[in-house]
């Protein structure tokens, strides 16, 4: 047998190579509503690695569940935690596995790390933190698990609610969290704030309040916001923003107007724009990210509220960074008929053709990488398969929910009117 590569030239090739290999499994963290530890929020949660409430941090960190992790990347075995990223990979679409190693691999010390997974002292560069699931929507394709708004529509809708959990952390657990915390600020280079709505949450502000006392100004904060309130007791997050050395602001917001307000139900449009108008003279530093949720209702409408964005100069053409939405299934785009998705693919190489290309930007780095390159990916989802045979399911379930909000989709999309012939018979 051969002997084994040198330790650098494995570590590049378990970063370039590897299908199974991730870096967050050593630089990575992430928190959820029920104080339970992932090595990223991608992470099946069915696959903690601990708890916070039960469990030390420094002691979960070298836990049997997660120093097993390490060993199945280093020996190319998949862990059955990572396969969301390994089904994206598989399909083309950009992954967190590859973003993290992409980010982060540079940290990755092979001959830190013991034979039986363990390391000496782990470094947590990268801290995904979803505090609670308090939110004031009630977008279509969430439930209560997510957002503690949706728990009247759900029993109407569903005839069961999936969570009734508190919206928010006793104090001592916040304070327990907190302190656990503490000793691996100083070497943090992100913290990813999840919701719920963070912008909502006491605990999003303390976390702040904790780095602008230690002066951790050149830790970079991300988040996933409805971009709906900006101010929180009295503190302007804006103004707490420009404290920082670099803020990433992605704002999920799916379509403009009515079609908006319909598919995040709670949102108010003309706040979203004074928001935007506000944000832009008192932190213009701030990077500012559209990361909508692409689904059967925007899938046509995106790109148009893509390119009027981009024109008035709200966002910058290489802030597009989408995501799918997969679950409930029946409100996923590929469930689209064939000739309402070869329309989106043309509206979306409109797109590349009319903003992106005039104004130099390679096609590949737009989105994950830096329009167009998101633009591909999803064009390719939208071709990788035909889901159509659930489009029944979707007419029927969506008129459920309208009938208990008052709303009506044929209204609000006439682009899409034609679905609602589909037959309601459930499959």
């Amino acid at each position: 047998m051969p002997p084994p590569a040198p330790a650098p030239e494995r570590r590049r090739a378990l970063l370039k190579h590897s299908k199974a290999f991730c870096v967050a499994a050593w630089t990575n963290l992430m928190i959820d509503p029920k104080n339970n530890v992932l090595p990223c929020d991608a992470a099946d949660p069915r696959f903690p690695v601990g708890n916070i409430s039960e469990t030390r941090l420094d002691h979960i960190l070298n836990s049997q569940t997660i120093r097993q992790m390490r060993l199945n990347m280093l020996s190319g075995a998949e862990s059955p935690a990572c396969h969301m990223c390994y089904e994206k990979d598989k399909r083309g679409v950009s992954s967190l596995r590859r973003e993290f190693n992409a980010k982060f691999g540079r940290h990755f010390q092979l001959e830190a790390t013991r034979d039986d997974g363990s390391v000496e002292r782990h470094e947590i560069r990268h801290l995904d933190i979803t505090f609670s699931s308090l939110c004031n929507f009630r977008c279509r394709y969430c439930d209560s698990r997510r957002s503690t708004a949706w728990l009247p529509d759900e029993k109407l809708w569903l005839g069961k609610v999936y969570s009734a959990s508190s919206p928010t952390k006793p104090p001592q657990d916040v304070k327990n969290m907190l302190d656990q915390f503490e000793p691996y600020l100083s070497q943090m280079e992100l913290i990813h704030f999840m919701g719920g709505e963070p912008l909502l949450m006491e605990e999003h502000y303390k976390l702040l309040n904790l780095l602008i006392e230690r002066k951790l100004f050149h830790v970079e904060l991300a988040y996933n916001t409805n971009f709906s309130v900006m101010q929180h007791k009295g503190r302007d997050v804006m103004e707490l923003w420009n404290r920082f050395e670099k803020v990433t602001v992605g704002a999920s917001l799916d379509a403009m107007g009515r079609r908006g307000e319909y598919i995040r139900k709670g949102q108010d449009w003309d706040q979203v724009l004074r928001n935007r108008e506000r944000m832009l003279k008192v932190c213009p530093r701030v990077n500012f990210e559209l990361a909508p949720a692409i689904s059967v209702f925007n899938a046509l409408h995106l790109p148009d509220f893509y390119m009027d964005w981009v024109r008035k100069g709200f966002v910058s053409p290489e802030r597009f960074v989408p995501g799918f939405v997969l679950h409930p299934d029946f409100y996923c785009a590929q469930i689209l008929p064939e000739h309402l998705k070869a329309r989106a693919i043309e509206k979306y190489e409109e797109c590349i053709r009319k903003i992106i290309k005039p104004r130099g930007f390679p096609e590949e780095s737009v989105g994950y990488a830096t329009g167009g390159g998101a633009f591909r990916m999803v064009q390719d989802f939208l071709k990788a398969q035909d889901r159509s045979a659930l489009l029944p399911k979707f007419v029927e379930m969506n008129r459920r929910l309208d009938a208990i909000r008052g709303e009506s989709f044929a209204d609000v999309f006439p682009e899409l009117a034609e679905l609602c012939k589909q037959s309601p018979q459930m499959l």
